[in-house]
């Protein structure tokens, strides 16, 4: 099955990150099923993306291989991406992960590091005993 994500898409996809009375702190967009994606749809996610950010939330993609249609279509539209752990995102990026796996332990680890953070006298505990 080839699947292409429209224009059409892009209310439904607008609710769906930014209606959500969920607290979280990442937001996972799954586009394994997805194959291509036009240019406004990725002009519509970066807006998504500013929104999120605005309100201390990070959107990551899932389900997208470096080097594929779906990828060439962030290209046209000049979204920076920066795919699994090998590459960090910048303040821009949008982090991405070829699988569900990847991408929770990323999520996980962010968790994490963000628990020991907030957590100043144990991060700095763990930091004496590490170092």
């Amino acid at each position: 099955m080839f699947l292409f994500t429209v224009f059409a898409s892009v209310p439904s996809m607008e609710k769906q990150l930014l209606g959500s009375k969920i607290l979280t702190q990442i937001i996972i967009l799954d586009l394994t099923g997805a194959h291509r994606i036009e240019t406004t749809t990725t002009h519509c996610l970066m807006r998504c993306v500013h929104e999120l950010e605005l309100k201390n939330n990070t959107l990551v993609i899932c389900g997208m291989a470096k080097n594929s249609g779906l990828q060439a279509g962030f290209a046209r539209a000049e979204v920076p991406l920066a795919f699994d752990t090998e590459e960090k995102a910048g303040e821009k990026e949008i982090q991405v992960f070829a699988t569900w796996a990847a991408c929770m332990a990323w999520c996980q680890h962010q968790r994490t590091e963000s628990m020991l953070l907030d957590n100043k006298p144990l991060a700095r505990l763990l930091h004496n005993w590490i170092a």
